[in-house]
């Protein structure tokens, strides 16, 4: 009777140290400047993964989100607090069918909802594993992650099927971001098949046009300062069509800066770009 219970104790001792290895798992934004937890950081750039940030994680620990494993390395792998970023590809992320959310009246983004998300942290050097069960949103940059890489190739999503023609009438349109400016999702559409055509806008090749506004006096805190000569640079910016399922070129439309002098300045050199309300109403004329 003592050695079965002696061994029960023993039994018992080894299960409450390797549940004490058991690796924690906290999941975050970047724990450093955003507290939310769930929320999917994606940079501005074409291809890229996002960054779901896992505090505390333990080298030699195997993560696993979305269908994607991601191995722990060395503790140098990990930042200063412990906290780990394990990229997640946008494609593991959503689907044709995963909803949009934007503000109909100016087509700004808002955050991906992937609703409930489970993530599990696994050491397999104990044999432990831990779960957790957050609600999880991915930042608007996944849509640039998506859908700037049409100018390379085309863009299909899971549950789309090989497209060999282009739209002729989008639904939807994805407006990525010319300097200064924010992207915008304008048209019906619902979800992330619905995009059907993205906007690009780079600058256009050709001088920007100098204009010269002539001399301005100007009042600074401390009596009249001036007078000054001013220039206006006036820029233009060649936005290009694209069909998201082939990479087709659609068209292309230059729109550029205006060419008015302002009333008042204080500086010597101006620079005009198109305004984002002209390209907003130029891009939904496509709709």
């Amino acid at each position: 009777m003592r050695l079965q219970l002696r061994e029960w104790v023993c039994t018992a001792a080894i299960l409450l140290l390797v549940s004490a290895c058991s690796p924690p798992l906290e999941i975050a934004s970047n724990p450093r400047t955003d507290p939310r937890p769930g929320r999917i950081d994606f940079a501005l750039e074409p291809d890229s993964p996002g960054k779901l940030w896992i505090r505390r994680a333990a080298p030699g620990v195997v993560i696993a989100a979305f269908g994607v494993t991601h191995h722990v390395g060395p503790s140098s792998d990990l930042e200063f607090d412990g906290s780990l970023a394990v990229p997640i590809p946008p494609t593991a992320l959503v689907d044709a069918a995963t909803p949009l959310q934007s503000q109909p009246r100016h087509g700004d983004l808002d955050d991906i909802d992937l609703g409930i998300c489970t993530v599990t942290a696994t050491a397999p050097r104990f044999g432990t594993s831990s779960e957790r069960k957050v609600p999880c949103k991915a930042t608007f940059g996944i849509l640039f992650s998506l859908f700037r890489g049409v100018t390379k190739h085309p863009v299909r999503l899971r549950g789309e099927p090989e497209a060999t023609k282009v739209v002729e009438k989008p639904r939807s349109v994805f407006l990525l971001p010319m300097p200064g400016n924010v992207a915008k999702l304008l048209g019906s559409g619902k979800t992330f098949g619905d995009v059907d055509w993205v906007i690009l806008p780079t600058e256009h090749s050709a001088e920007p046009t100098l204009i010269d506004c002539g001399s301005y006096r100007t009042d600074a805190f401390v009596g009249p300062v001036g007078p000054i000569h001013v220039q206006l640079k006036v820029h233009s910016t060649t936005f290009t069509v694209y069909d998201r399922r082939t990479g087709h070129t659609l068209k292309t439309q230059i729109l550029s800066g205006k060419r008015t002098c302002p009333e008042k300045t204080t500086v010597e050199l101006i620079h005009s770009n198109p305004e984002i309300t002209e390209v907003v109403t130029w891009a939904e004329s496509l709709l």
